[in-house]
């Protein structure tokens, strides 16, 4: 794994070509949901080359996220079980330190994390057009709130 270092930091998302020891996307605040913006407004540029994942949790949003760019494996510290179940239907390859009940918020590690509540019982392909809805480059305001 690449980015060891930086996963210990709770809220981070890494995005990094296979291989390559530059983020493509970098983030610790608000990770989800800016990670969720920049599959829709910017997935396209990620096309022919192979990415892995580094995060400290992922949950549903990351999980489904990850089958709309060539993702071959995601690093986790901590993954949800919805997000594992998301990920073993999507046959994406994944690491995980700790299985936990529902990702945390990225701002308050006490409260589950509405998003992915939010994506729970939604079918994968429901799960997306929420997601472009709320984060994709034609949602109103375009802000990542969560």
């Amino acid at each position: 794994m690449n980015f060891e270092k930086e996963m210990n930091e709770y809220s981070a998302v890494i995005l990094a070509e296979k291989g390559n020891d530059i983020p493509v996307f970098s983030e610790t605040k608000s990770p989800h949901s800016k990670f969720a913006h920049f599959i829709f407004t910017d997935g396209e540029k990620l096309e022919g080359k192979v990415y892995e994942l580094y995060a400290y949790q992922v949950g549903t949003v990351v999980a489904h996220l990850s089958d709309q760019i060539p993702v071959e494996k995601i690093y986790t510290k901590q993954l949800s079980e919805p997000g594992k179940e998301v990920l073993d239907k999507l046959g994406i390859s994944y690491e995980y330190e700790e299985l936990i009940p529902l990702a945390k918020s990225s701002k308050n590690r006490e409260v589950d994390c509405p998003l992915e509540k939010s994506l729970l019982g939604l079918s994968h392909g429901e799960a997306l057009q929420s997601l472009r809805e709320r984060f994709g480059d034609t949602a109103e305001g375009n802000s990542c709130k969560v």
